[in-house]
């Protein structure tokens, strides 16, 4: 038997968390999404039975509402110091924001909003994930019973000079 898997909709996931938190079987569950039991199978493992965080904008981010703001500044002719000033921001993070979205005459505010949370929400595989180098580096010490701050300290003081071997504890 070949298994398949269906990728799963964004509403199908919510059903599907919801479900396991109840204590739903992956049985029950494929048979309410009309999908095949390795799809809910995959779904699940692959997050460790754990359901994905919300998406949250970082507290650092500019929010949608100072992007308005920054867009107003920019129509009425405003200064980037005085647009900081009023968004509680440093000129230079005005500046960026202007530069990262088309400029000042092309900046638009909902675009910029649109083009920040995707540009968040890309997948980004892990450093292990991307490095193999590093993968075996730390599998290694991990079977030698190393801790993780153990083999972080390592890694820096051994590639002293390859920030892409050193990882955080």
């Amino acid at each position: 038997m070949v298994r398949r898997y269906i990728k799963a909709s964004p509403g199908d996931r919510a059903v599907l968390w919801g479900g396991w938190a109840r204590g739903e079987t992956m049985q029950h569950l494929s048979r309410a999404l009309g999908c095949p039991r390795s799809t809910v199978w995959w779904e699940i493992t692959r997050r460790g039975g754990r359901p994905p965080r919300a998406w949250q904008r970082a507290a650092c981010a500019l929010t949608a509402a100072e992007r308005e703001e920054i867009s107003r500044g920019l129509v009425a002719g405003e200064s980037l110091h005085s647009m900081a000033r009023r968004v509680g921001r440093a000129p230079s993070t005005i500046s960026r924001e202007i530069r990262r979205h088309g400029g000042g005459q092309e900046y638009r505010a909902s675009e910029a909003e649109a083009t920040a949370c995707q540009r968040a929400r890309r997948p980004k595989p892990g450093r292990l994930a991307a490095h193999r180098r590093l993968r075996q580096l730390v599998h290694r010490k991990l079977r030698a019973d190393w801790s993780p701050q153990q083999i972080a300290a390592w890694l820096v003081t051994t590639f002293p000079d390859d920030p892409a071997l050193h990882v955080s504890a």
